[in-house]
């Protein structure tokens, strides 16, 4: 993450409730904000984004659990550990301002429900329901799947159910996702 001319990256850890490390990557100076990434990515692909944002901000990017420098998941791993995981950054960083993406801004909403930490919260594509049309109709599926192992079925599910490319709703499920 840290390019070759630019602002400079520091790293850093915090450990959370349950004592699993949560790495994170740190730039800039000012007020702080948390970037909070997706499923399907880690820190270092919202290099761009902080780096645009560190002249204003202190910006810290965590590794969410299981990726980068952040500990593993754990048997009860949720909504409620990545919300402690979130809880703990804040009190480590002082920061009250979080931006969520996907996942992530799912996590984001709830820590701000449960926290009332937040001076001010962005959300962009939280796989969230309205009007009746459900997003996540497809999570125990992929749920089910990861619990069995069956990762690449998983992958498939998640690309399938998200919608994030007409292309991947044709994808099909063949021998290496049964």
């Amino acid at each position: 993450m840290t390019p070759t001319s630019g602002p400079e990256w520091r790293t850093g850890a915090v450990g959370s409730r349950d004592g699993t490390t949560i790495g994170f990557r740190q730039i800039g100076e000012g007020p702080g904000v948390v970037l909070l990434h997706g499923g399907m990515v880690a820190s270092q692909h919202f290099a761009k984004l902080g780096e645009a944002l560190s002249d204003q901000f202190t910006v810290s990017v965590p590794d969410r659990r299981g990726r980068g420098m952040s500990g593993p998941d754990t048997p009860n791993h949720g909504l409620g550990t990545e919300v402690e995981d979130l809880d703990a950054l804040l009190e480590h960083t002082g920061a009250h301002n979080v931006f969520g993406l996907s996942s992530g801004a799912v996590i984001a909403l709830q820590a701000g429900l449960e926290l009332g930490k937040f001076r001010k919260l962005a959300l962009y594509e939280p796989p969230l329901s309205f009007d009746g049309v459900s997003h996540t109709d497809w999570v125990p599926r992929y749920e089910r799947e990861v619990r069995r192992g069956k990762l690449p079925s998983a992958l498939v599910t998640v690309l399938k159910g998200t919608g994030d490319s007409v292309l991947l709703r044709w994808v099909p499920r063949g021998w290496w996702c049964n």
